[in-house]
């Protein structure tokens, strides 16, 4: 049986580059996952364009290795790339763009449009070249992952929510949507947003601990754990030093999501007449879609430890400040980033959330926990191995759980097919009713871009 064939698109301008990336895929091709092709195979006198044809008829995987050099090839653009995304768009064909040096990729409509490699957009060799064998391997394991699913239907990456189609795991009916709509028409839904609506924007948490893993010379084999190779430094160095680092580098980002995009998650949020926000991201976004769309908010930290206890809040009983719709609050459950001292980082400090929450009902205002209680919850940007979604459901919602017997639950979470095997509707309710002792969840198995798209869509047409 042949092997997949990779499709590797690249401009001969940046040979060093394309080699780089051939010996870290080199190694699944000895290993006899896959059979790497590119155009430096073509024989002396062979027709160009018809092998080019033929390689990309029978890819299982295109890699687009894009630079200015693969941006401005008029061979590229007119030859491969239509080919390879009526491919994409026809049969399924997974289409994986590395941003290999620094140029203008997002100003290319149908690039801008995919989830690149490395997730952060920024280029493998942008920094000097010191993380390349990190960020190449990565891709190699990622290629590995897609290429040990022969059985499943491939998916490219931007494209994960086709699997909520293919496995029909998608188990919000008309009657939910119909619910939940009417809950944010009366204002009684609270939406959770975690990490999954930052993805295009701030580094996934497990590419900065494998990072800091390699910077900081971290001894153990979960380098992809942030709680993990954040509790390290908080030894070796400092307690204060993981948070401290985070929010300077979330501070340091100057990219901001597009709020003027209705689809962006942030911005549609905010244009919903909701009381209360609460995120389990460290950063400013919600905050920022909310002035932009000219709404006054509250921002708040959960005073979970004893940094942050003491901090005046808006829901000080003398504090004087009125919220609503017209006014609402942005809670931030793990902390923010200009107070790296209420932020729930290392392994310690989840464990301390968990049982300082447990321990202290005074530590979630009562007029937060009302409306905990009485309205219908909507979590966003979620994976089901996210360490936030278990200590959010471990924490926060089973210490309301008596509250929540008649509160409706609505969880967008992002698929993670396992390399064998089916993912069924049974397995993921089985799951998620563990965490929540109740039967009243409902979950959209399918890209949190995806799902506010939707939602988007469904309430203009409810809204009028």
């Amino acid at each position: 049986m042949s092997q997949p064939s990779i499709f590797i698109s690249y401009s001969q301008k940046d040979e060093a580059e394309k080699d780089k990336l051939l010996s870290h895929l080199g190694v699944l091709q000895r290993a006899g996952l896959i059979d790497l092709w590119s155009v430096d195979q073509i024989s002396a006198g062979a027709e160009t364009a018809q092998v080019i044809d033929q390689a990309i008829a029978r890819a299982k995987v295109a890699i687009l290795l894009i630079s200015a050099n693969f941006l401005t090839s008029d061979f590229i653009l007119n030859q491969e790339v239509p080919k390879l995304l009526k491919r994409r768009q026809n049969e399924g064909l997974v289409v994986f763009p590395i941003i290999a040096t620094a140029c203008a990729w997002r100003m290319v409509d149908w690039l801008a449009e995919m989830q690149v490699r490395p997730k952060s957009g920024k280029p493998v060799y942008g920094d000097g070249g010191s993380h390349i064998d990190e960020d190449l391997a990565a891709i190699a394991e990622e290629v590995a992952q897609i290429v040990r699913r022969p059985d499943r239907p491939v998916v490219s990456p931007g494209h994960e929510s086709d699997i909520a189609d293919i496995t029909s795991i998608q188990t919000l009916d008309d009657r939910d949507w119909d619910s939940l709509l009417y809950r944010i028409k009366a204002g009684q839904c609270t939406p959770f947003l975690g990490p999954e609506v930052t993805r295009e924007i701030i580094t996934p948490d497990h590419e900065v601990a494998r990072s800091w893993a390699v910077e900081h010379a971290y001894p153990l084999a979960d380098r992809f754990s942030l709680p993990k190779v954040a509790q390290f430094l908080a030894v070796r160095r400092d307690p204060a030093f993981p948070a401290d680092e985070f929010a300077r580098s979330l501070a340091a980002i100057k990219l901001r999501p597009n709020y003027a995009d209705p689809n962006e998650p942030h911005s549609f949020f905010a244009k919903l007449p909701l009381p209360f926000y609460i995120t389990t991201n460290y950063d400013d976004f919600m905050v920022q879609a909310l002035n932009h769309h000219a709404r006054s908010s509250h921002r708040e930290v959960c005073r979970w430890n004893r940094y942050v206890k003491d901090l005046p809040s808006v829901f000080d009983p003398d504090s004087g400040a009125s919220f609503g719709p017209t006014n609402p609050v942005v809670y931030h459950l793990f902390g923010h980033i200009g107070l790296p001292e209420s932020m729930v980082l290392t392994e310690d400090d989840y464990l301390d959330f968990l049982v300082n929450i447990s321990r202290n009902a005074t530590i979630i205002p009562r007029q937060l926990e009302k409306a905990l209680v009485q309205t219908s919850l909507l979590f966003v940007g979620y994976e089901l191995s996210d360490i936030r979604f278990r200590i959010l459901f471990r924490g926060l919602i089973a210490s309301l759980q008596r509250g929540l017997r008649r509160t409706s639950i609505a969880v967008q979470i992002r698929p993670q097919p396992p390399q064998s095997g089916d993912i069924m509707e049974a397995q993921i309710r089985e799951y998620l009713e563990e965490y929540l002792a109740k039967a009243d969840v409902r979950v959209y198995w399918g890209d949190s871009f995806e799902f506010v798209k939707e939602l988007r869509a469904r309430w203009e047409a409810f809204d009028g």
